[in-house]
């Protein structure tokens, strides 16, 4: 029973730790108040993002090191010191980007990799799914937030308000979970051997799986970090805008799921293949529902579907690559990949929506950089090959 209370802990807490992923639904909110761009809300976002992964890698080795528990506890801090910051912002732009940008990335950066990598230990034969049922937490992050800020401000809460009710809210329940993350017997993580960064960077696969990160995440990024915007820009009902990040959070916490239970029935790297063809599509998918003017929540339920399919696989594929003891540590640096993605996808986009008045050109880019993942992956995980694949 010990290892369910453990996995029910790790999902728990990723969602607390995924209130990034509800942004969007406050970003109408923030420019109307405080006459922030489309460029300075993204910029806060991608900062989230950019933070969360440079600071992981520091994060995952500690984590390798000596466990999960204390960095959980600083996750909570750090994330609900943030958000309570925020709540304190108001037109303040740069103290606004500290609190959500800087200080929450930090919190994310402290606490995500902890219950992912503790879960999959528990479950050896079932890691891709229990991965998928981990992160699927941190996806499904957004369905709350976003409809508790809807019913909010429609009993004429402020921005502010809802922010410091993450703060009081999340941040504690975050520790509390942390401390629930033990380590099976067994694996106990104290004097873990050090990753040798040298021969790991000269390894085709670790650039596959960055390259595969980057490109796979950057254009879910685009559309999370905007879906409202590009809902109302469409022309779509502020209701069905709004609906659009909830749909896209089902679709994420779903897809990481059946991503992970995909890496455990075909394999990692054709499980990985899939994922980028998939998330191509499925902003082709976005942009036609733009331009028809009809299916947008089905647009955007499959783009979210495509971007947490893909997010599933890294764990399992790095543990069956490298094994669970450098986990931490791999996960976070093939995590920059995303970090770098959050901070240049939903940027441009919104700049390009700031120049031209339209969010086309942004998810037209994206949908080049998942094509173009797509081959260099190939390429660099071709000596990776599964058996059965050949």
């Amino acid at each position: 029973m010990k290892r369910y209370l453990v996995l029910t802990a790790a999902v728990v807490m990723q969602m607390c730790l995924g209130p990034i992923y509800a942004w969007s639904t406050f970003v109408p909110e923030l420019q109307e108040r405080f006459g922030f761009t489309s460029r300075q809300t993204q910029l806060v976002f991608g900062t989230s993002f950019l933070v969360f992964s440079v600071v992981g890698v520091f994060a995952g080795r500690i984590l390798d090191r000596y466990g999960p528990r204390a960095l959980s506890v600083l996750a909570g801090v750090l994330l609900g010191s943030g958000y309570l910051l925020a709540s304190v912002a108001g037109e303040h732009f740069w103290l606004l980007w500290l609190a959500v940008g800087v200080l929450g990335g930090l919190g994310i950066a402290s606490g995500y990799y902890c219950p992912v990598a503790t879960a999959i230990k528990w479950f050896p034969a079932h890691k891709g799914l229990v991965g998928g049922l981990a992160i699927g937490g941190y996806g499904a992050s957004a369905i709350i937030l976003t409809n508790v800020a809807k019913v909010l401000f429609d009993r004429g809460w402020d921005v502010s308000d809802i922010f410091r009710l993450v703060g009081l809210v999340y941040g504690p329940i975050i520790m509390a979970m942390g401390l629930l993350l033990l380590v099976p017997p067994g694996a106990h993580v104290t004097g873990a051997p050090a990753l040798r960064r040298r021969v790991m960077l000269r390894d085709r696969r670790f650039w596959a799986l960055l390259t595969a990160m980057f490109c796979g995440t950057l254009p879910g990024l685009v559309v999370s970090g905007n879906l409202r915007p590009i809902g109302q820009l469409f022309g779509f009902d502020e209701m069905i805008a709004l609906q659009g990040i909830t749909v896209f959070a089902i679709g994420s916490a779903g897809g990481r799921v059946l991503g992970g239970y995909a890496a455990d029935l075909i394999g990692g790297r054709r499980a990985m293949m899939a994922a980028l063809g998939l998330v191509a599509v499925s902003i082709l998918v976005v942009i036609a529902s733009g331009l028809a003017g009809v299916g947008w929540l089905v647009a955007t339920l499959f783009v979210g579907f495509c971007y947490g399919g893909g997010f599933a696989i890294y764990p399992a594929q790095i543990a069956d690559w490298y094994g669970f003891r450098v986990m931490g540590t791999i996960y976070a640096l093939v995590m920059l990949g995303h970090g770098l993605a959050g901070q240049i996808g939903p940027v441009l986009a919104g700049w390009s929506r700031d120049v031209t008045g339209s969010f086309t050109p942004g998810l037209i880019g994206a949908c080049c950089v998942a094509v173009a993942g797509l081959v260099v992956f190939a390429w660099l995980s071709r000596e990776a090959v599964e058996p059965g694949e050949a």
